[in-house]
C-alpha cells in the first residue's frame, strides 16, 4: 500500500512535520487486514482532512475537538439530505472513520 500523503502541509506553531503526520496515518491505515478496508478508511481520511483544511484554515488536524466532527457530521447530513435516495452507508463510514482515527 501507499503511503498516505497529507493534504497540505501547515506552518502552524506546534504542528508536527509531514513525515511524523504520514507515519500516523500509516499506522491508522495499517492497523486494518483488510486492503479493501484500508482504501476505503483512506478515503474516508482524504474528504474529512479536505473538509477539515477548507473549513478551518488556520487549524491542525490534530488541534480539533469534538465540535469539529460535529460540524463534519452537519456538513455531511446536509450533503446526503439534498441527494434524494442516497445511501447513508457512506455517511456512517466517514464518521466512523473519523472517530476510530481520533480515538
Amino acid at each position: 500500500m501507499e503511503d498516505f500523503k497529507i493534504i497540505r502541509s501547515s506552518n502552524l506553531p506546534g504542528t508536527i512535520s509531514i513525515r511524523e503526520r504520514n507515519k500516523i496515518y500509516y499506522g491508522f491505515l495499517n492497523n486494518y487486514s483488510s486492503e479493501h478496508t484500508r482504501l476505503a478508511y483512506k478515503k474516508d481520511l482524504s474528504h474529512f482532512l479536505n473538509w477539515l483544511f477548507s473549513s478551518f484554515e488556520n487549524l491542525s488536524e490534530f488541534d480539533i475537538d469534538h465540535d469539529h466532527i460535529v460540524a463534519y457530521k452537519e456538513d455531511l447530513m446536509s450533503e446526503v439530505g439534498d441527494r434524494t435516495g442516497k445511501s447513508f452507508s457512506p455517511f456512517q463510514r466517514f464518521i466512523i472513520t473519523s472517530h476510530d482515527f481520533y480515538d
